[in-house]
């Protein structure tokens, strides 16, 4: 009897190739990942005079924080590079910013030298943020595009960990070559994959346009591959009537409903919490967690939970659909962080002895790090890849990714500021206030697109109902 190792039909064929494509470009992400999580164990190193540069308390704010103002810099850019060069001639160019920023870190012997490095870092993180969900949206076909739409998140979290495990126990200099590394490691593999075909058929290069179609589709027949294609057509056709300025984001009633949602839950995914209590961890739990473990090691378990988290909603995001795990994920953040802002309230702010419950903050934070990697962590992703219009999509994502910028740059510049004037419970009432408004929003107005069509989700946003096909061919397609 012989055992098939490798997918044969189409449709199968197909899905591993976009698993491949989308797992090659994520490998972005596990590079910002890094970028995130660098800080955590660096800023140990620098207290502990382990760096060739010494950095104080105003200067490591800065230093965290210049990663996002770059960020912010980027995203109006990467609208006009991706319609000029293509999603995927983007990210490559991109990718030189994250390896200068790295080389700046290794050879660097100034405090100016690491701002520049993050500068940078941030220039690329941007791009990427807007440019790649884009690319995996338009590849991906909609029974399985909800599940690729997870692994930015997933690997992101997969290069936080990576950071987290190694970085206290390797140099400074050591950790900066296997960033490097990684991020060469993805320049090289992103090399080989497609581009979008609607981006092609949006550049009239039809035949192109069907070479990138079929072997994304596993090269199924001519009359599957057609009708796909001329589906494709039609949809960019009809969204690219209008022209594309930052005006046509205010036209119809789906351009605005999209916006809101995606202005609304890229401020949420920074005012969740995450990124700033993954970041300043070791200086915000206590010294010793149960009485035995430091806050490196704390560090380390949020990063492995993240993960986990990350791949189980892998696994169920096409099954449970986006609204509802997103819900899920807006209530764990904020009721975790509630309990964590009266935890710190209590050890800041009154006399009560509680270092027997010092392990309260670390079972909060590890709780709220897998409600995040549910349903919050994706949904910039996930919102980028679905519910853009054709005509506006790269300036949609560009003001998203500035929102969420704006909104990363505030929180870690001011979180050690708020936890030393007023106390650090207080940045936790703003994560818990923001969650719970997170979640009434997500209930009373975000749509369910799951198993959807490209051109299905723009005719919820925009009020149209359409009699659905449902062929078991024009099922599978975009």
């Amino acid at each position: 009897m012989r055992i098939k190792l490798m997918p044969t039909s189409p449709y199968s064929k197909g899905k591993a190739r976009q698993y491949i494509t989308t797992f090659i470009a994520s490998l972005s992400f596990l590079t910002v990942g890094q970028s995130v999580a660098w800080p955590s164990p660096t800023i140990v190193k620098i207290m502990a005079y382990e760096t060739p540069i010494y950095l104080d308390l105003s200067q490591i704010s800065w230093m965290v924080s210049l990663m996002f103002f770059g960020n912010l810099m980027s995203p109006i850019p990467a609208g006009y590079l991706m319609e000029k060069f293509g999603r995927k001639k983007c990210i490559i160019y991109v990718t030189t910013l994250q390896f200068s920023s790295w080389i700046l870190i290794l050879i660097g012997q100034s405090v100016s030298s690491l701002y520049i490095a993050r500068f940078l870092s941030g220039l690329f993180f941007g791009l990427i943020s807007t440019v790649e969900p884009i690319y995996i949206g338009e590849i991906a076909q909609s029974d399985i595009r909800g599940r690729l739409s997870t692994f930015n998140n997933l690997m992101m979290s997969i290069g936080m960990l990576l950071t987290f495990v190694i970085g206290p126990y390797i140099s400074y200099y050591s950790l900066a070559i296997v960033s490097l590394l990684l991020t060469f490691l993805f320049f090289i593999m992103f090399l080989f994959m497609p581009e979008s075909p609607y981006f092609l058929v949006k550049k009239d290069k039809n035949e192109m346009a069907r070479k990138s179609l079929s072997w994304l589709r596993g090269d199924k027949n001519k009359i599957e591959l057609d009708m796909e294609l001329n589906m494709i057509e039609k949809t960019v056709q009809e969204q690219l009537e209008n022209q594309s300025s930052y005006q046509e984001i205010f036209v119809s009633k789906g351009s605005r409903k999209a916006f809101v949602i995606s202005e609304i839950f890229a401020a949420l995914k920074r005012l969740s919490g995450n990124g700033v209590i993954q970041t300043f961890a070791p200086t915000t739990l206590p010294h010793l967690t149960f009485n035995f473990l430091n806050s490196s090691q704390c560090v380390i378990i949020f990063g492995i939970i993240g993960v986990i988290s990350c791949l189980c909603t892998v696994l169920i995001a096409d099954k449970y659909g986006r609204k509802i795990l997103l819900s899920i994920s807006c209530f764990g953040c904020a009721v975790t962080t509630l309990i964590s802002a009266f935890w710190f309230y209590i050890e800041t702010k009154t006399d009560i002895a509680i270092e027997f419950l010092n392990g309260i903050p670390f079972i909060m934070f590890s709780i709220h790090t897998a409600s995040y990697s549910l349903g919050l962590g994706s949904a910039g992703g996930t919102i980028k890849g679905e519910l853009f219009p054709a005509n506006v999509k790269s300036k949609m994502s560009a003001l998203t990714t500035i929102t969420l910028a704006v909104t990363s740059f505030i929180l870690n510049k001011f979180y050690l500021i708020i936890a030393y004037e007023e106390g650090v419970y207080l940045n936790y009432v703003i994560f818990s206030i923001s969650c719970f408004a997170g979640l009434i929003f997500t209930i009373t107005y975000l749509p369910e697109t799951k198993g959807k069509s490209l051109q299905e989700i723009q005719d919820i946003l925009n009020g149209i109902e359409r009699q659905k096909i449902t062929t078991p061919v024009l099922s599978r397609i975009v």
